[in-house]
């Protein structure tokens, strides 16, 4: 809100001296904090509410990709490389489309964030299925500095943020709320100077897995079989 008076501050003075330099920042500063004020009022609802999963066909390919989309001007002006590494077999299922984007936006986003001072960046996001075919993951792995262990106790309650006042604490514990409302859950694997994994793990439906299953046997037979 600070922010949004600063910004409305120098629009009047840009506009009463006629000063367009005056009134490009004055907006700079006032879009700048729309959006941190847009983020955490969603995070804050978003973590608040109950609600249970709107769940429609989602291709969580798609998910990733509208993410990287996202994230991809920013990553490029910090010298961040996204690598993507997708699962084959993977087909649409049932899921919360908004929801799971929400989850893995955080989640990218951080990534991004704890890279800023690494030489050769690179976040990978891969999707795979576990071996039974039963679950399906999405991992976001950055080669940044990693996650002390007394961090990583309590990065998933609310309010626990490591960027200090640039982070409102919400995002690891929405990205948690969303998967387990999906019956899933975020594994985080971290040690100190060998970046940080988050793996968002998503249970298939009956039906999905036992296609999936089913699909997997089909390719893993010998020729001919």
């Amino acid at each position: 809100l600070q922010g949004l008076k600063s910004g409305s501050d120098l629009l009047k003075l840009g506009i009463n001296e006629d000063n367009r330099p005056l009134l490009l920042q004055g907006w700079k500063t006032l879009e700048k904090n729309q959006v941190r004020i847009y983020d955490l009022v969603m995070d804050m609802l978003s973590y608040s509410k109950e609600r249970e999963p709107s769940l429609e066909e989602t291709d969580l390919t798609a998910v990733a990709n509208d993410v990287i989309e996202l994230l991809e001007g920013r990553a490029k002006e910090l010298n961040i490389k996204i690598e993507k590494k997708y699962d084959p077999q993977w087909k649409p299922w049932q899921a919360d489309a908004e929801g799971l984007h929400k989850a893995l936006l955080n989640i990218v986003s951080n990534a991004v964030d704890a890279l800023q001072e690494t030489p050769d960046a690179k976040v990978t996001i891969s999707t795979l299925l576990e071996n039974n075919g039963r679950w399906a993951q999405l991992v976001v792995q950055d080669n940044g500095p990693g996650i002390p262990p007394e961090i990583q106790a309590n990065i998933f309650k609310p309010f626990v943020s490591t960027k200090g006042s640039k982070g409102t604490g919400l995002g690891l514990a929405v990205s948690r709320k969303i998967m387990r409302e999906h019956g899933g859950d975020v594994i985080l694997h971290s040690s100190v100077g060998h970046g940080a994994k988050f793996i968002l793990r998503l249970p298939l439906p009956a039906s999905d897995a036992a296609g999936q299953r089913r699909t997997m046997l089909i390719d893993e037979s010998p020729a001919g079989a």
